[in-house]
């Protein structure tokens, strides 16, 4: 198993996208897994994980981290 860290940046609060797409996951499920996919270059079995809630992970500062 990877430990992944998706970092923030000036621009980008990852937490709070990931939250975005989680929220959104269940009314428009392609646009927010091909959201995290692109903007995080992960792939569409982790990004499922992560929205669906099979993943778990954690803020830690300005980052989302989790195992997959």
């Amino acid at each position: 198993m990877k430990t992944y860290r998706l970092n923030s940046t000036a621009l980008v609060f990852t937490p709070s996208i990931v939250a975005l797409a989680k929220a959104h996951f269940p009314f428009q499920r392609e646009w927010a897994v091909r959201l995290l996919c692109e903007g995080y270059g992960l792939s569409t079995e982790i990004v499922t994980g992560l929205l669906s809630g099979s993943l778990a992970y954690t803020v830690e500062n300005e980052s989302v981290v989790f195992t997959a």
